[in-house]
Order: C-alpha cells, then sequence, then structure tokens
C-alpha cells in the first residue's frame, strides 16, 4: 500500500512538472506571434497590467513588514521592468498593412521575460524543498524574497510599459491613416 500511494505522488509530481514546462513553451509561443494591433484589446491590457502593478505594489509594501526592502525590490523591479520593455518595443516588428497594423515581440525579450519567470519558479520551488520546519517562521527575512519580488516587479513593468507602447504606436498609426 506505501509503494501505491508513493508511485501515485510521484505520477501527481510528474504531471505537474510536465504541465508547468509545457505552459512556459506555451508562454514563450505566444509572447514571439505575430499579432494584429487592435486599440480596445491594446487599451484593456493597459488598464490590466496598471491594476496588476497597483495590487503587486500594495502587496509588497504590506510584504514588507516582514521582508525587509520588500517594497523598494519592487519599485526598482518595476522601474527595471519598464526599461527592459522600452527595449522590447524597439525590437518589436512592426508592419503596417493597409489599415491594419500587425506586431511581432522580439523572441530574446520573450526568451528573457518567460527565463525570469521560469527561474522565480524554480527559486520558489528550491525555496520550499529547504525549509525546514525550524526556519519556517524566519524564511521570509532572507534575501532572496526580495530579489524574488524585483524580479516578478520586472516582469510586470516590462508588460505594463509594453502594452502602454503599444497602443500609442496603434493610435499613431490610426492618426496618420485617416489624414
Amino acid at each position: 500500500m506505501p509503494f501505491l500511494i508513493l508511485a501515485l505522488l510521484f505520477v501527481v509530481l510528474l504531471t505537474l512538472i510536465v504541465g508547468i514546462a509545457l505552459s512556459i513553451v506555451s508562454r514563450y509561443r505566444a509572447g514571439t506571434a505575430r499579432r494584429e494591433g487592435r486599440r480596445w484589446i491594446a487599451t484593456v491590457n493597459v488598464w490590466t497590467t496598471a491594476l496588476a502593478a497597483t495590487f503587486f505594489l500594495i502587496a509588497a509594501a504590506c510584504t514588507s513588514i516582514w521582508v525587509h526592502q520588500a517594497f523598494v525590490c519592487a519599485v526598482l523591479g518595476i522601474a527595471a521592468g519598464g526599461m527592459i520593455g522600452i527595449l522590447g518595443l524597439s525590437f518589436t516588428r512592426w508592419e503596417a498593412r493597409g489599415e491594419r497594423l500587425y506586431y511581432t515581440p522580439s523572441r530574446w525579450m520573450a526568451f528573457l521575460i518567460v527565463g525570469a519567470i521560469a527561474g522565480r519558479l524554480v527559486y520558489a520551488w528550491s525555496r520550499g524543498l529547504h525549509t525546514t520546519s525550524a526556519q519556517h517562521h524566519t524564511w521570509l527575512n532572507l534575501p532572496g524574497t526580495a530579489i524574488s519580488l524585483a524580479v516578478a516587479a520586472a516582469v510586470i513593468g516590462y508588460y505594463l510599459v509594453y502594452a502602454v507602447g503599444v497602443r500609442q504606436r496603434l493610435v499613431k498609426h490610426q492618426r496618420l491613416r485617416t489624414v
């Protein structure tokens, strides 16, 4: 009976790992796909990403009670992600076809963002494995947690700036089209 339980746990763990790996590959493929720019979608992306950034910063401020410098790292992460987002916009390929504007994000930037997400997952997993019950109450004070928050904030900052840039480019394209 214990062998059956261990085998079942192994299958569940393996399924989880494969599922996460497939979702990472899927995220990379979606992040590099050619898209038609639609203004309403770009507007929704800007607002939802700004809302996510706001909630993230509020959560980071609350986390600062336990994790020293969590809010500062989150703000710096969003700023760094914003700069990477500007770089990502400059690497994006834009194609105007008649009245429509298509764009293809950079493969390298998508790889960087997906790598940051994957690295953060691996970090969280390794922290979970190496935390003993005696350390359970102090693990939040370790500096890696603030760095992990900064990486998550950088991803949010990247997507926020990228969404704003896509929307601005679409608005500019529509103005030039109507002139």
